[in-house]
């Protein structure tokens, strides 16, 4: 679907900011991130 606007999309689905599975998994993406570093950081030692 795509939408004129971010107010339209707003309009229609709701904020981004306030769907739950979108946070947990901008949560777990960030904690994979994270530990994809500190496994690369040990590769290189």
């Amino acid at each position: 679907m795509t939408y004129r606007s971010s107010r339209e999309m707003e309009n229609v689905v709701g904020a981004l900011e306030d769907n739950s599975f979108l946070k947990d998994l901008n949560a777990s993406t960030n904690e994979f991130i994270s530990e994809i570093k500190q496994i690369f950081c040990g590769l290189t030692k």
